[in-house]
């Protein structure tokens, strides 16, 4: 090979003299100049700029990291080189110049933002005026919904609605008989305050009416004794007996319920009938004590016996009498307020209340107001005797009893009146003989009344029911609004009669 040869080809390592190796190395250092300036400036832009270390970073990786000789480097690419490193020398110039454009441009936000501090550091030290407290805003209160499943108009088309809804308790199975059993006894407890008002009712209906007939008709005198028997009459049996037996067939009430589940020994019921003649005494005399008490404040209560009107030689009249204001009032009063209206307040387990009921319509009934206190006291000890003795029968007797000792010593024992002088001896006497009478009464009352109760107790048999158990336990007070509803209409039916 030449040595023409050899002197072209690069790789050629053969000449190996010290001056040749001092040539090359200058040559190679002068090369790498630009290149060691350039990494410098990178790394001051990367110090400036930190945000930028990641494609910094790729670009050193991808720097030549060995020095390379001439002698491997080709001509073509040492001129490529030689462009490059010209024009990253004008790029970190450019760089260079915009670190400085950022350096004064951070160095001026800083100057302001300490200006800024420095505002906020007197405005804090400056006292402040307290700000007023404001007053927060109230909401509007917004009421709640009424309630209207609970007004008075819904409980009373509830009511009316129970009332009539259809109870049925033919071919149904035993567990559906028993519900409707339920529900139809639920329904009896109202059947007291239908019959109540609907007697109040009629009663107002009769009052107009006997008002509107003319004094005479059909020889009846409003004011004598045919004219008090008619009407007495009309009252039984249009204003008693009528509404009883619609509401009780209405209500489907059973009959053992109103008159009674437990029978007694004959001897039970003469002991108490003949309860009838002391109450009689006993209640004609407390009756006289109260009314010479009203005589003396100043009230003038009129009263007469039947039996001064009777005419002589006629027994028909008598026995009229007795049949009118004793047998009927006796059975059909018994009938609809110790029958009916007690049994069906009983449902609801208070007997207390349902016998206090009982007594205060019993009371009104009567329709007047001086003479109220007895009959509320016979309507409280007949209520009883129907309670404890099971048996409407007894009261009926007892009953009837009382009004035919009453029609008999109405003569002996008349009430007290104003027609007679409370001044003179007939009134201090008719008061001294009703306060003997009372007494007496009483004496035998008492003992007769405890051993009747000795007798029906051990008559009584099983009659609580567990039916009867839950009823008991579902109502606290046994009346509803129809029975208060009547006893108001009946206290104002009371004063009317006054005036």
């Amino acid at each position: 090979m030449t040595d023409q040869d050899q002197n072209i080809n690069p790789n050629n390592n053969t000449d190996t003299t010290p001056e040749s190796e001092a040539t090359t190395n200058e040559k190679a250092q002068g090369e790498h100049l630009p290149k060691e300036r350039f990494n410098l400036q990178v790394r001051r832009i990367q110090a400036l700029s930190p945000a930028e270390e990641k494609p910094k970073e790729k670009a050193e990786a991808n720097a030549p990291t060995e020095e390379m000789t001439d002698e491997s480097i080709p001509a073509e690419v040492k001129t490529e080189t030689k462009e490059t490193d010209e024009e990253k020398a004008e790029s970190s110039d450019k760089e260079e110049s915009l670190s400085e454009e950022n350096e004064t441009q951070n160095s001026e936000i800083a100057s302001t933002e300490e200006a800024e501090e420095a505002k906020e550091l007197e405005e804090e030290a400056t006292p402040r005026p307290t700000p007023s407290p404001e007053k927060k805003p109230q909401k509007a209160k917004v009421k709640p919904p009424k309630d209207k499943s609970n007004s008075f108009w819904t409980l009373f088309k509830a009511s009316v609605a129970s009332e009539f809804k259809p109870i049925s308790l033919d071919s149904l199975s035993p567990v559906e008989r028993r519900k409707q059993q339920v529900l139809l006894l639920r329904r009896q407890r109202g059947a007291a305050g239908t019959l109540l008002l609907l007697h109040a009712l009629i009663g107002i209906f009769l009052i107009a009416l006997w008002a509107l007939l003319p004094q005479n008709l059909l020889k009846i005198h409003k004011d004598q004794l045919n004219g008090y028997l008619f009407y007495n009459l009309l009252v039984e049996v249009f204003a008693v007996l009528l509404p009883t037996y619609l509401v009780l067939r209405f209500y489907k009430m059973d009959r053992i319920l109103v008159m009674g589940r437990t029978s007694h020994r004959p001897f039970t019921y003469i002991l108490g009938f003949l309860t009838g003649v002391p109450l009689a005494l006993a209640f004609t005399g407390i009756n006289n004590i109260s009314l010479y008490a009203l005589n003396l404040l100043g009230f003038s209560p009129q009263s007469s016996s039947l039996f001064g009107q009777i005419p002589k030689g006629s027994p028909l009249m008598i026995i009229l009498i007795f049949l009118v204001t004793a047998f009927i009032p006796a059975v059909g009063q018994e009938f609809m307020f110790r029958g009916l209206i007690q049994s069906s307040l009983s449902l609801s387990g208070r007997h207390a209340l349902s016998i206090f009921l009982t007594a205060t319509a019993f009371a009104l009934f009567q329709s007047t107001p001086f003479f109220i206190l007895a009959p509320f006291l016979a309507g409280l000890y007949l209520s009883y005797m129907r309670d404890k003795s099971d048996n409407l029968y007894i009261t009926m007797g007892s009953h009837l009893v009382m009004k035919i000792t009453f029609l008999i010593v109405q003569p002996i024992l008349p009430m007290v009146t104003s027609s007679l002088s409370i001044v003179g001896s007939g009134g201090k006497n008719i008061l001294y003989a009703s306060i003997i009478a009372t007494l007496v009464s009483l004496v035998v009352l008492l003992p007769l009344t405890s051993y009747f109760l000795n007798l029906a107790s051990e008559g009584q048999g099983q009659k609580t029911d567990p039916l009867y158990r839950r009823l008991r336990q579902e109502q606290w007070f046994p009346a509803d609004w129809k029975y208060m509803l009547g006893l108001l209409i009946l206290f104002f039916m009371t004063l009317a009669s006054r005036a």
